[in-house]
């Protein structure tokens, strides 16, 4: 598989980048192109950055020449604080670190070169799959899933609690909090393997204190990034769109066709 660039959401920075490890051991890797966390949970707004970047990389494409598209600096605050250039070359494929992510792949398109990404839902299915055609750790519709990724990003429902408290009287936070976690008993905080679990732990024990959950430490992996990042994801596993084929939910169950 010949990769043009790696496209990435930072809230999985430490698993992208040990899975990278793994899958390309002994070679250069291709430029990364990080997508800022702050449209994490606006799938609208990252459709529409994704398509905005592919079309820049399609036209790249097109001319036969390198483009110079951007990113951002894995971190946290503001994201016009921290945004940076990447070359990309004028041949190869795209691969797309997302899973569905609640509709931000749906429609998205590439003119000019093929799409790769994982058949998942969002990055707790990548993160908890330890197959190739299917997730052996079952995800669990009462657990809220962390990483380290979603405390350290204002992306995440960590920073928008945190908000809360600066704007709203504890009682009102209080009322807000049991309408996000009606349907949630435990907070999980999945293993991935790529970061210290012992420094996130308190954390993560912390938070589900505050937010009256059971903690729990689920067991999880780069795996599935792994695999994508060195072309190794068979259909089960990945979905691989071609030039003028646009994404629909219906591929996350079948074949794309």
């Amino acid at each position: 598989m010949n990769v043009a660039a790696i496209v990435v959401c930072e809230m999985i920075e430490d698993e992208t980048r040990l899975a990278i490890e793994r899958a390309l051991p002994e070679a250069d890797h291709p430029p990364l192109v990080w997508i800022e966390s702050q449209l994490h949970e606006r799938p609208t707004k990252l459709l529409a950055r994704l398509q905005e970047l592919i079309d820049q990389l399609d036209a790249g494409a097109r001319e036969g020449k390198c483009v110079t598209v951007r990113g951002v600096r894995p971190g946290d605050g503001p994201a016009e604080d921290r945004l940076e250039e990447v070359e990309v070359q004028p041949t190869g494929d795209i691969v797309l670190g997302f899973g569905y992510c609640g509709g931000g792949l749906e429609g998205i398109v590439s003119r000019e070169r093929r799409l790769v990404f994982l058949r998942a839902h969002d990055c707790v299915d990548v993160m908890l799959r330890a197959g190739p055609e299917t997730d052996t750790t079952k995800r669990d519709s009462r657990s809220y899933y962390v990483t380290k990724g979603w405390f350290c990003h204002s992306g995440s429902s960590s920073g928008n609690v945190d908000i809360w408290h600066t704007r709203h009287p504890s009682e009102e936070v209080k009322r807000l909090l049991r309408l996000m976690l009606v349907n949630y008993d435990y907070l999980a905080l999945i293993d991935t393997g790529a970061f210290d679990i012992d420094e996130w732990l308190p954390h993560s024990i912390a938070r589900a204190n505050e937010w009256e959950l059971e903690h729990r430490v689920v067991p999880g992996s780069v795996d599935a990034l792994e695999r994508l990042f060195a072309g190794t994801g068979g259909e089960g596993d990945t979905i691989v769109l071609e030039p003028g084929q646009p994404m629909r939910l219906g591929y996350l169950f079948s074949a794309a066709e």
